[in-house]
């Protein structure tokens, strides 16, 4: 195959919807309660914290929410 079709070609799903909606989600839960509570000078940080979730998803949940809980500290020890 040229590269050309190759770069248009869809492969069939993956059940790639599945973690990228648990992604969405946890970016989304803090940056709508920063705009909720009036903080979004504070939405970089949010957002960095919550990427967490895409580069862990294959973690436990205690060792995801141990690292996450981390780097919240991490962020907000100034």
């Amino acid at each position: 195959m040229s590269q050309v079709t190759e770069f248009f070609r869809v492969p069939p799903p993956q059940r790639n919807h599945v973690p990228a909606a648990r992604i969405a989600l946890s970016v989304a839960v803090p940056l709508l309660f920063l705009l909720v509570v009036g903080r979004t000078d504070l939405a970089i940080y949010a957002a960095f914290g919550a990427f967490t979730s895409i580069y862990a998803r294959n973690e436990p949940i205690r060792a995801r929410f141990t690292h996450q809980t981390q780097a919240g500290v991490l962020i907000t020890d100034a």
